[in-house]
């Protein structure tokens, strides 16, 4: 390969158009250094949707398709590479979830919307788009377990007779113009059967049926349906294995991996070769090679103590590996072509890592991920068959946010009260005085989830605004092995709270936080942890914030068993009515002595409005100080730059006179 010049010329399109100019300017204010006291961005700049992650270039490289949004609606974007021609295609009230190219002339296009059973739950209902890329004619793939309009409600308590959740593509099917392979739940199970689809009138016949126990299916490179994640209950309730089940060919037998393993691959070659993320209680996760005829371990590639480890695929083929480390993901390619390229590509950008995403089928013309340690990604597009090879940017997140007021999150560990050693992600203003300055404490949604320290929307706008932000890793946290995720295990409110309450203590003796100006903030499981916390420590938080939080546990479990997997979820909750509603906030209002901001949006799928609703109620009822705020259009994911934006708008005004500003 020729060496690369890292040269910038001028955007060949913006996301923008009265953006192009800034763009230009990036290069120069970047290195400059901020002033002490210079005007942060304003909160549009943190609200807008990151484009650059959802980027893919057509398969001849002419072309990048992004999602893009604007207010309250989203659309696909495309975009020619060497010309200026931009082409937004709306969704209507589909949000694009992902895209990619089937061919040249075709997009797949994952969308969601919210639907709202009889009983009064919202839930996502997931279809497909095809979209021809030159805006001539589009389809929606929506299938359904009965004959139900799609729209229509479901009888309460059961669970949907719509497949609400069919835009699962199991295979591109390379080769076979207008196919592809979708996998759908059937009515009576959880269990999903595999049909081969026509693009454009949606005619389909089974590919594969469902197998009780096998959760989701994967298919090789050649569109033949060779594995599939099995499920078995342990002896714990609520704690599930995920094993493999896999066969050499389509005519071979099922073989059962007697390993505990999740996210396969296949070999570009040898068809009795798999690759999997193995997990075993109390061992580092690794990447591992099965022999699918024998059962074995034939090779271990690496091994993460804290367990983030993910498979990096191409059209069903193993091609490497990445450990997502504290600063970020850490890639490295077994393929020597992508290996090659991506060293290249960080050299000229100075960077550690970069993620490929796209090689044209010539292989001159690739698109690359990277990012600086907490810094917004950047697509750029490396050309080869210029002379010398040319790297050049195609699109920039959260171009508004200069990169000298982007706050860099720090690592520590503390032990709780039990000796458990808990991580946390602080993160200080730029310029922060070296005295005690106002703290956000903001515990993670899911709970089985995890913080890492790349580019934050929420957490970079409230440094921007003078704020510290602690984010504790509570036991329960995805990331750190299994041993502690399964501490989580029906902890909520009890010992994953004490976590999240040491923190903040540690915070104060650490000297980091004024101890009279903390304030607790979440979404989700998060937000539930801020209620629980200005409930429990009353003197620890001067005001709390909850965005869609779990106010209520009883109901919540009652609204969440019709949805799939329900016997592995909720166990980890817990089924007693009487323990349950000990720790739910909506029960023990009058307990709270602080200011309290709900935030919620109607079409939530993933924690109901009347959440919240109870919550406000009771406050009210128990005469406490409290602010509610209802999105229409927001949904569980923060879908809309302007649903961010009147979250960020909120939150500002609130801890700026809860905590007396900065």
């Amino acid at each position: 390969m020729t060496s690369v010049k890292a040269k910038v010329r001028i955007f060949f399109f913006a996301k923008k158009k009265q953006k192009t100019l800034v763009r230009l300017l990036l290069p120069l204010w970047s290195v400059l250094p901020i002033a002490a006291h210079a005007a942060p961005p304003p909160a549009s700049a943190y609200a807008e949707l990151p484009t650059a992650a959802s980027a893919r270039m057509s398969p001849d490289g002419n072309s990048v398709a992004y999602i893009d949004g604007q207010g309250n609606s989203n659309s696909v974007v495309v975009a020619e590479i060497d010309g200026n021609k931009l082409l937004p295609m709306p969704t209507g009230d589909w949000t694009p979830n992902w895209i990619r190219w089937k061919d040249n002339q075709t997009l797949l296009v994952s969308t969601r919307t919210t639907a709202t059973s009889d009983g009064g739950t919202p839930y996502p209902i997931g279809q497909l788009m095809a979209l021809a890329a030159d805006g001539s004619k589009s389809a929606p793939l929506q299938f359904l377990r009965t004959d139900e309009d799609p729209a229509a409600s479901v009888a309460a308590g059961n669970r949907s007779s719509v497949a609400n959740l069919s835009d699962r593509v199991v295979s591109d099917l390379p080769g076979q113009q207008g196919q592809i392979l979708v996998q759908v739940g059937d009515i009576a199970y959880d269990y999903p059967t595999v049909y081969d689809v026509d693009l454009w009138d949606a005619s389909r016949h089974v590919a594969e049926r469902l197998e009780p126990g096998v959760a989701a299916w994967a298919a090789d490179p050649d569109g033949v349906v060779r594995a599939g994640y099995f499920r078995s209950e342990t002896s714990q309730p609520g704690v599930f294995d995920t094993h493999i089940v896999a066969r050499t060919s389509q005519s071979d037998a099922w073989h059962i991996l007697p390993f505990q393993a999740d996210v396969l691959a296949f070999s570009a070659t040898d068809p009795t070769i798999l690759y999997a993320l193995l997990a075993r209680d109390n061992a580092p996760a690794s990447v591992v090679q099965f022999d699918i005829p024998s059962g074995t371990i034939k090779n271990t590639f690496t091994a993460a103590p804290k367990g983030r480890l993910a498979l990096i695929t191409n059209n069903g083929v193993m091609v490497g590996y990445a450990v997502d480390t504290d600063s970020g993901w850490n890639r490295t390619y077994i393929d020597p072509t992508r290996a090659a390229i991506a060293t290249t590509i960080a050299h000229a950008l100075n960077v550690a890592d970069v993620e490929l995403i796209d090689l044209s089928t010539d292989g001159t013309r690739i698109t690359a991920l990277a990012a600086k340690p907490g810094q917004p990604a950047e697509l750029w597009l490396l050309d080869r068959a210029q002379t010398p090879d040319a790297l050049n940017p195609l699109l920039t997140d959260y171009e508004d946010v200069p990169a000298g007021q982007i706050a860099t999150g720090t690592w520590t560990n503390f032990k709780a009260r039990d000796g458990l050693d808990i991580p946390l992600l602080i993160t200080l203003p730029v310029n922060a005085p070296k005295t005690p300055i106002p703290f956000v404490v903001l515990p993670h949604g899911g709970p089985s989830a995890h913080d890492t320290g790349e580019f934050d929307w929420l957490v970079q706008f409230l440094v921007s605004r003078g704020y510290g932000v602690l984010q504790p890793q509570f036991r329960g946290s995805t990331g750190y092995g299994s041993d502690f995720e399964n501490r989580g295990k029906q902890q909520w409110g009890r010992a994953m709270q004490d976590d999240v309450t040491d923190a903040s203590k540690w915070l104060i003796g650490q000297n980091l936080a004024d101890p009279k100006r903390i304030c607790i903030v979440g979404a989700g499981y998060g937000g539930y942890a801020a209620l629980e916390g200005a409930e429990k420590e009353p003197s620890l938080y001067a005001c709390a914030a909850a965005i869609a939080p779990v106010t209520d546990l009883p109901a919540f479990l009652d609204d969440q068993h019709f949805f799939a997997f329900s016997d592995e979820n909720l166990p980890a909750i817990g089924d007693d009515p009487g323990t349950l509603a000990a720790v739910s906030p909506d029960r023990h209002a009058d307990q709270i002595q602080i200011p309290v901001l709900l935030i919620q949006g109607d079409k939530d799928f993933n924690v109901s409005a009347e959440q919240t609703k109870k919550m406000e109620a009771a406050l009210k009822f128990a005469g406490k100080v409290e602010q509610t705020l209802y999105l229409p259009n927001g949904d569980g994911d923060f879908s809309h730059p302007a649903d961010r934006l009147a979250i960020l708008n909120a939150l500002e005004t609130f801890l700026a006179h809860s905590l007396g500003g900065t």
